[in-house]
């Protein structure tokens, strides 16, 4: 699966530019990245497990005032836990998605500042718990913050910051709603790429 995402994303990334005219009033920009961060229940633990995470993500907005666009952004995340893992905090591995975020951007000749807010998503651990149970978070909230520089027609590099909180926890069918103080924070920053229409 992770390996066909990114896949499509490059041929995407090649093919897309040629169709960039027919956009018109539309931002469409196709982006992946890597970061590194850590995941873990807010203020639980001094250290933190560290993880690295890879995306994959499209936003479509609407371009005003010139530089300014606004819409919708997704993205497909595969994280690794690169910290042993322990009984203090688990194995974080596994996979989450944004399914939609309001997306708020400013676009130059040469830089990309970019906001999105998460509200919709899922993270799932790839281990089981001890019973066989599939263990999930859903009701992320959170933030994206993303500077590029363009370094080619279509193509630039730049960095990102991002935190999420999810406040609900599922084991297998058993929902609970987490605590301020135990909420699954994720968080990372790193470089991505992004190819811009």
């Amino acid at each position: 699966m992770l390996i066909k995402t990114f896949t499509l994303a490059a041929l995407l990334w090649i093919i897309a530019p040629m169709q960039a005219h027919a956009l018109g009033k539309f931002h469409f920009d196709l982006h992946a990245g890597l970061g590194k961060g850590s995941a873990r229940y807010e203020n639980k633990t001094k250290d933190k497990p560290v993880t690295y995470q890879y995306n994959a993500g499209a936003t479509l907005g609407y371009k005003f005032l010139t530089l300014l666009y606004a819409g919708l952004s997704a993205d497909y995340y595969y994280m690794i836990q690169t910290t042993k893992a322990s009984s203090e905090w688990g194995n974080r591995k596994g996979t989450r998605y944004n399914l939609i975020s309001p997306t708020l951007g400013f676009l130059t000749a040469k830089l990309h500042l970019k906001y999105d807010y998460q509200f919709k998503g899922k993270y799932t651990m790839a281990k089981k718990d001890s019973s066989g149970k599939e263990v999930y978070f859903e009701d992320p909230k959170g933030h994206r913050f993303y500077l590029g520089y363009r370094f080619h027609t279509f193509y630039e590099l730049g960095l990102m910051y991002e935190k999420v909180l999810y406040e609900k926890q599922i084991i297998g069918t058993t929902e609970s709603k987490l605590a301020d103080d135990r909420k699954m924070e994720v968080k990372q920053i790193g470089l991505m790429l992004t190819a811009v229409f």
